[in-house]
This record gives structure tokens, sequence and C-alpha cells, in this order.
């Protein structure tokens, strides 16, 4: 839970240590590798916090937030997702897997938004292609409840 997280960055932010943070990133992506996501989900949140580099700490909140929508944690996803938004270089990659997220509970509405907000973002990009095509994916919006 958040005191073994809180323990592992207080260590980390004490220690400084590179070989700590990263032996914590080859247990995280041996999990990740062998699929075992509630694990990979611990180890890269604890990365997240420890890292030191913003390059490193946006790589955990991604690779956690991904391991969380496959363990169905869809909320605890949805916060590692929103911390990757603050990574400039990570945003349309957060904005891409909240719309999956929001689509996942049924939201199509606001993941259209989400995909909306990724092709603005990368224009041309691979991103923005993706997002086009799940976009394109939705059902069409509804016309409401009016007469």
């Amino acid at each position: 839970g958040s005191r073994e997280i809180e323990h592992f960055r207080s260590f980390g932010a004490e220690v400084h240590a590179p070989h700590l943070l990263g032996f914590v990133q080859t247990i995280a992506t041996h999990a990740s590798l062998a699929e075992r996501w509630g694990e990979a989900a611990f180890w890269y949140e604890v990365l997240a916090q420890a890292a030191l580099h913003p390059h490193t700490r946006a790589l955990a909140y991604e690779k956690a937030g991904v391991a969380h929508i496959e363990l169905g944690h869809l909320p605890r996803a949805k916060t590692m997702f929103n911390a990757l938004r603050d990574f400039e270089a990570r945003e349309v990659v957060a904005l891409g897997n909240l719309g999956l997220i929001a689509e996942l509970e049924g939201d199509t509405e606001l993941a259209r938004d989400y995909y909306d907000e990724v092709i603005a973002k990368d224009h041309d990009g691979r991103a923005a292609e993706w997002a086009r095509g799940r976009r394109a994916a939705l059902p069409a919006p509804s016309a409401g409840n009016g007469p």
C-alpha cells in the first residue's frame, strides 16, 4: 500500500543511490515482462516517487498506469496518467491513456474529449493518428433527451 511506497520514497530520497533506483527499475521491468501487474504497478510507483530524473519519473508513471489498466484498477491508472500529464514530452501519451480509460468506463463523451486533445496537441503525429482511429470507433454522440 501507500505506506510501503512512502518508506521507499524516503529511503531513495535520503540515499540518492542511482544503483538502488536502477535495481527498482529492473524489478519493475521484470515484473511487467512476466505480466505480474500487481508487482509491476507497485515497483513503478516506488520509482515514480523516488526517482530524481524527470524522464525516469515520467516513464514510471506511464508504466504504473499501464499496469493498473491491466489489473482493472482504473481509478489508480487515472491517477498515474494525470501525474504523467505534468511531463510535457509525455502529455499526449497520458491523454490517450485517459481516453482509453474513459472508454473502458463507458464514458464515450469523455473519451472523445481526450482523443480530441491528443489530436490538437500532436496534429500529424503517430499519437494523433492513433487517437483518430480510436475516436472513429466510438459510437456516435447521443442526440440528448430533448424533443
